[in-house]
């Protein structure tokens, strides 16, 4: 079976991205990732609605390591995410605070370079909805990995750091991702 990496680069000590005016080293953002995964329920679905960027991006893989995929919903109205809980029954909420929860049992998790199945479903993203139901559309690991524009961005950038705006998600929340050479996020 095909695997294919989380992180274009898994270099502990290159920042990833930024928050709160501060460098996520890629081991800072593997750790946080491993620690809510494990603290995860056991489902199909992560209906991600973390509003902090930071937040967002460790939902969004750690339910990648737990095999869950990603439900990214058209809007954060709460009929929109009744719907989606009641149309994905095996789907929980994943928000900022739930990030936010300590480690019941804090345990220091090698991660090292997390790899995931290829034909991993890794989005279910749904469209506006505008000229009917909204449309429900599937991406799979290998999708996200191939697209990746930011690690695209290091193999042709000559510069050290550069600002790249990833492509928006169906949950209407621009992903910035500092990207220093090497050290993108895949997918983001």
């Amino acid at each position: 079976m095909l695997s294919l990496p989380l992180l274009d680069s898994a270099q502990g000590e290159r920042p990833l991205l930024w928050s709160q005016g501060q460098a996520v080293t890629v081991a800072e953002f593997l750790d946080s990732v491993a620690g809510l995964a494990e603290r995860l329920p056991t489902h199909r679905y992560s209906l991600n609605l973390c509003e902090q960027r930071q937040d967002f991006l460790i939902a969004f893989c750690a339910a990648l390591l737990r095999g869950q995929a990603n439900l990214l919903p058209t809007s954060r109205a709460p009929a929109v995410v009744e719907e989606m809980l009641a149309t994905h029954a095996d789907a929980y909420i994943c928000d900022d605070a739930r990030v936010a929860q300590p480690d019941a049992n804090p345990v220091a998790t090698a991660v090292g370079d997390p790899r995931l199945p290829a034909d991993q479903v890794a989005v279910v993203a749904f469209t506006s909805g505008s000229t009917g139901a909204p449309q429900r559309h599937i991406k799979r690991w290998s999708s996200f990995a191939g697209s990746n524009a930011c690690g695209h961005h290091h193999r042709n950038a000559k510069s050290g750091y550069a600002r790249q705006a990833a492509p928006q998600t169906p949950s209407t929340m621009p992903l910035e991702v500092a990207c220093p050479r090497g050290a993108s996020l895949m997918a983001m």
